[in-house]
């Protein structure tokens, strides 16, 4: 799943969660009747839930009828669930939750057993099925018939309101197919499916499988699919409604012996839009198919736009969901949204091998889900798309990690289950990014092919069946032919960044020494007595060569022989950003990476990786502000987008919290002028004539001109920006050739920011006539970022808005609190409205609140956002441990700003 890496980190939206139940004491309802009517015999003592349902049964096949007509407020079923029982029994746990429950029985031997429905955890989902006499150990049915609502909160069976139409979509990962239908909903239990959808007539049904007959009588249509490959519930996956429906075939191939139906659904009017996806998706698949040298594992291929939708995407067997600014492109889409495309496509459809083919056996090891799709995707991208540069993306993945890995609350990649907060916090930046970035270092260390045999023979051992961590790692080593789980696992199972020191040391051999601890940001808590075993590679330049030297860094202190028979002109530590850790250098070693000829033998991983190691320095204290930003100046006039836009969030964390008088404000924006000055001469706002360009030059001019107009307020840039941002709503229509589309949203911020209340209202009622995604999310982001006083109040209650879609709420709300001077303002709203703001999200969005505090940056504001959503959190999914990555986040903020405040006010003071 895509899910709120995608979201959360890098969606489109901000520049783009899941089973087990919580032990708990319960009071116990009936919610149901039985078979026969009658009441069934005394009622058993009340137990606690289970965390996990117990071994003794297990389903082996579900034959489910969904009646959903989109239109109403409840859909209803009938389940008939195969299960093994190895126990004598009177009582079957199973998943559950706001369910009706009409009728349950038990039939063995066709001999029907009457039973009772008791909802014993009504939070967690967790019911009991209560039966009028023991069964025996072998085979039995379970028959349950049920209505429910349309879950309200984009999970389960979720409803969404498009004009006129209503559609129906699932979203089961992680906990919610207990929301939809009883269940054994946890992914140990994978079995076939016997799907049968009734619908309206004239309606559209989708399921994970291809469809087998369809029939329609009295204004109803029957849809009934074949079997599916053995599933766990949360890959179960159905859509509804009056879609279009664009096909396409995928031809066969040196992989794959048989052609494969694509189709691409959307809803009614937009199967148009669907054109780019369709022509690069089968792209994307035959990239995988080849690396994992084994076809497509499942009978028919649908990707679907859902207009509302909590994850970025999912991937459903055979019914992969996207949000649909992922599907439907313009014919001039920005390049971002083009790349979110190839990303999330190769992503989800990584998952059908990883996740879905073989799938883990419990949520500790969602990173096998997860890491690898989030790796596998650089190399599809890499392979497909190779002007998208996602090697270099690779690496700003594991600096995002290092943030969230600096914490002292930071979790393990594989970390204990102990409640179904754990689950839901499992789908983050550690899982996602750190495990990727994890992957990517001992894929280099064991070689491309060895990490490759390794990864198909853990595929083949395990196909459509469940596995675990140990399993993969075994799989690696027997392919390596050396201990791979030994190093790999010190990451798995420890938090924290490594930070190796490293000295070149030239008495007698040349060597690099190495010593290791845990990398933390100044005012931590945490201790940095940790050690990883840590394959480190170093680039070097030695005998008038540059070389490259590995080796595993298994004590606190090691070293590694440099070759070629000199003392090294130069020393990078970690050549490529390879590896998953912060390095540092002695300043005069540090130096000579930055003369020219060493510039000219880095590559741009290699610069990125200094000015990560730079970033680490200010941020632990070690280097001063005015060091960091000396030694990032040189960055700004690369010609490469990442290169040159490394000084960037050094100045906007001074922007927005070293510096106090509007005199030092003034100072700020004139360097930021003069550094990006011929940066802005050679790129303005777009190519002469017809001329056309790279993806990464456009992306660098958005970035450059995004910078320059709203943190540093350019007042050239801002008018330029504002004349754009007003042709673009000329006339209260959207004129989409008025501006070049990366370059529409730095526009429209200007714009609104400068418009007042007229244009406003104007944004207002273009975005709530507007179906298109893209064009909502720029108009919704441009009304979040005003910055009139008047003006915030109107921008921040749109969280409230019933126009906005459940997956826009958030925009509003971090557009003021991302601002320093809206948030004092929007956290007074939080806490005037939270009540509100947490039913209209529901739990898994409620769950993220307490992010939209981390621009805070003092140990008031941490107490205040710790007292305030402490008593909250419970209720939510995932929150307690959200709550207190963003209060550390605060107080890290403070600690920083102490250390650096002074030396950035003398640092803009003499550069006027």
């Amino acid at each position: 799943m895509a899910a709120m890496r995608r979201f959360a980190l890098v969606s489109l939206a901000l520049s783009l969660a899941a089973c087990g139940s919580s032990p708990s004491t319960t009071t116990t309802t009936t919610e149901g009747s039985t078979a026969s009517g009658g009441e069934i015999g005394e009622a058993v003592s009340i137990e606690r839930a289970p965390s996990r349902l117990p071994e003794t049964v297990a389903p082996t096949r579900y034959t489910l009828t969904l009646s959903i007509t989109p239109a109403q407020d409840r859909f209803s079923g009938e389940a008939d669930i195969d299960v093994r029982v190895t126990e004598r029994t009177s009582a079957i746990w199973i998943h559950g939750q706001s369910l009706d429950v009409t009728d349950a029985h038990a039939i063995v031997g066709g001999e029907a057993i009457a039973a009772r429905w008791e909802q014993v955890d009504a939070e967690e989902g967790v019911a009991r099925i209560v039966l009028e006499r023991a069964i025996e150990p072998g085979e039995a049915r379970l028959h349950f018939a049920w209505t429910a609502p349309f879950d309200q909160t984009l999970e389960g069976l979720y409803r969404v309101r498009v004009g006129e139409d209503a559609y129906a979509f699932t979203q089961f990962e992680a906990l919610a197919a207990r929301k939809a239908f009883p269940s054994f909903d946890e992914p140990r239990f994978k079995t076939p499916y016997d799907v049968t959808l009734v619908v309206p007539a004239g309606q559209g049904a989708f399921a994970n499988s291809r469809e087998l007959e369809s029939s329609e009588e009295n204004g109803v249509r029957r849809v009934r699919f074949a079997p599916t490959e053995p599933l766990p519930t949360y890959l179960v996956a159905w859509a509804v409604g009056p879609l279009d429906v664009v096909e396409a075939t995928i031809p066969a191939n040196a992989v794959r012996a048989q052609p494969l139906a694509l189709r691409g659904l959307a809803v009614r009017g937009r199967g148009g839009d669907l054109a780019f996806a369709m022509q690069h998706t089968p792209r994307i698949l035959a990239a995988l198919e080849g690396y994992f040298g084994t076809p497509y594992p499942f009978d028919k291929l649908d990707i679907v736009a859902v207009p509302d939708f909590s994850a970025g995407a999912m991937e459903n067997a055979g019914l992969v969901t996207f949000r649909d600014n992922l599907l439907l492109l313009s014919a001039d889409a920005p390049i971002a949204q083009r790349r979110g495309f190839a990303f999330v496509m190769a992503h989800e459809l990584a998952h059908q091998w990883f996740g879905n083919l073989v799938t883990m056996a419990w949520w500790d090891d969602l990173w096998l889900n997860e890491a690898f799709a989030t790796w596998m995707e650089t190399a599809i991208v890499r392979e497909v798309f190779p002007e998208m540069r996602a090697e270099v993306g690779e690496l700003t993945t594991a600096f995002e990690a290092f943030d969230a890995d600096s914490l002292a609350s930071a979790r393990q990649i594989r970390n204990p289950i102990e409640t179904s907060h754990d689950i839901h916090n499992a789908f983050d930046s550690i899982t996602y990014s750190k495990g990727a970035s994890v992957l990517a270092m001992f894929e280099h260390w064991l070689g491309r092919e060895t990490f490759q045999r390794g990864v198909r023979r853990y595929l083949s051992e395990h196909a459509r069946g469940n596995a675990r961590g140990e399993d993969l790692m075994r799989a690696l080593s027997e392919e390596a032919q050396r201990d791979v789980a030994a190093p790999l696992t010190t990451f798995l199972a420890q938090p924290g960044v490594p930070l190796i020191e490293a000295r070149v040391e030239c008495e007698g051999e040349p060597r690099l020494a190495l010593t290791q601890r845990r990398y933390l940001p100044v005012g931590s808590s945490a201790t940095a007595e940790a050690t990883w075993q840590v394959p480190v590679c170093a680039k070097y330049r030695a005998g008038g060569q540059v070389r490259e030297t590995c080796t595993l860094l298994t004590e606190a202190q090691g070293s590694m022989a440099l070759e070629g028979g000199a003392c090294p002109e130069w020393v990078h530590p970690n050549a490529g950003g390879t590896g998953y850790y912060r390095w540092t250098l002695p300043d005069d070693q540090l130096a000579r990476l930055r003369t020219p000829q060493a510039q000219r033998a880095l590559d741009t991983r290699d610069l990125l990786s200094i000015a990560d190691s730079v970033r680490a320095g200010f941020a632990s204290g070690r280097v001063s502000f005015e060091s960091a930003a000396r030694a990032l100046e040189p960055f700004a006039e690369s010609t490469d987008r990442h290169v040159a836009t490394a000084p960037i969030e050094l100045l906007q964390y001074a922007h927005d919290h070293l510096l106090e008088t509007d005199a030092q404000r003034d100072a700020f924006r004139a360097y930021a002028a003069r550094l990006y000055r011929n940066q802005l001469r050679r790129l303005g706002w777009g190519p002469r004539g017809r001329a056309t360009e790279d993806g990464e030059v456009r992306l660098l001019r958005a970035a450059i001109l995004s910078f320059l107009a709203i943190t540093a307020k350019d007042p050239a840039v801002r008018r330029d920006a504002q004349t754009r941002g007003l042709a673009f709503v000329e006339g209260g229509t959207v004129h989409q050739d008025a501006v070049p589309s990366d370059l529409v949203s730095v526009a429209l911020v200007v714009a609104a920011q400068e418009g007042g209340e007229e244009l406003f209202a104007r944004f207002e009622q273009i975005f709530a006539g507007s179906q298109d995604a893209m064009t909502r999310s720029q108009l919704l982001g441009a009304m979040a970022s005003v910055d009139d006083a008047a003006l915030r109040s109107r921008a921040i209650a749109l969280t409230l808005d019933p126009r906005l879609r459940i997956n826009e709420v958030f925009r509003p709300l971090m557009g003021q609190m991302s601002d320093r001077d809206g948030r004092e303002p929007g956290w007074a709203w939080i806490q005037a409205n939270y009540d509100a703001m947490a039913q209209r999200m529901g739990p898994a969005y409620a769950g993220y609140l307490p992010y939209a505090t981390s621009g805070f940056c003092s140990a008031e504001r941490a107490n205040e956002v710790r007292s305030f959503f402490a008593p909250r959190m419970e209720a939510t999914q995932g929150g307690p441990r959200n709550l207190e990555s963003a209060v550390e986040s605060i107080s890290l903020c403070a600690a920083r700003a102490d250390a650096q405040r002074q030396s950035a006010q003398q640092f803009f003071s003499s550069a006027r």
